[in-house]
């Protein structure tokens, strides 16, 4: 019966959504709201003036109908529902960075060299180490985490103020890069997950929705201005790990 109810409440969420006209609303977690969209907000009201919205934190699954989402960003870490519209965008490259001082006081200029490093991590994605090891082709057991955070945008900010080497994907550090606050001592590697846009599929024909995906779609595959303090993690230094 429960499951029965269950089900019932989600389609009349569902009919509810599809009549009322409800505000646009993005879903996003809060560290890409914070070091990806916020930085870009300014440019996206020049251009859209007349397309309003609102933010909604949040990095999991989500019932679109039930909590009034519009478009939300994720990877492919989690599952999409059933009723949903799919906008693959970039596989997600990875790589440690940490401050320019960390690095002066600790070379990193082989994989091995982390070991002897202050390792970050984050509770909301706790393999994250794991998988850029296992991309660079060395075994997942060769790093331990020294320090967790609870979310992945405190780790960041640790790492940003000399705490030690953290984990992330390339797009959401281009500006600290770019501003000198993070390098990227192996650069980025292809990690196992992908970037999505999902956008619920009562409202794919909205214009207003058409416009923001389509915006963030094209500033997600947008090449950075310049990556001059990343380095790529080339077959000599893996070798040399």
């Amino acid at each position: 019966m429960a499951q029965t109810l269950s089900e019932g409440f989600r389609f009349l969420n569902l009919a509810v959504a599809r009549l009322s006209v409800g505000p646009l609303t993005l879903s996003c977690s809060a560290t890409i709201m914070q070091y990806w969209l916020i930085p870009k907000l300014p440019e996206f009201r020049t251009h859209h003036p007349n397309v309003h919205f609102r933010l909604n934190v949040n990095y999991g699954e989500v019932d679109f109908a039930r909590d009034g989402i519009s478009v939300a960003i994720r990877n492919t870490m989690y599952s999409p529902p059933d009723d949903v519209v799919i906008v693959d965008m970039i596989g997600e490259e990875i790589g440690p960075v940490c401050s320019p001082e960390y690095l002066m006081r600790n070379p990193l200029t082989s994989v091995e060299d982390l070991r002897s490093a202050r390792i970050l991590g984050t509770a909301t994605r706790k393999a994250a180490w794991e998988e850029w090891l296992s991309a660079v082709g060395r075994e997942p057991s060769e790093i331990q985490i020294g320090e967790e955070y609870e979310h992945f945008y405190l780790m960041l900010q640790a790492a940003a103020f000399g705490a030690g080497a953290a984990i992330a994907p390339k797009y959401l550090v281009e500006r600290e890069i770019s501003a000198g606050q993070l390098v990227a001592p192996f650069g980025f590697t292809l990690g196992p997950h992908r970037l999505q846009l999902w956008i619920a599929h009562h409202v794919r024909l909205n214009p207003e929705v058409k416009t923001l995906a389509r915006w963030i779609e094209a500033k997600m595959v947008e090449p950075p201005d310049r990556l001059e303090n990343a380095k790529p993690l080339t077959e000599k230094n893996r070798s040399a790990g």
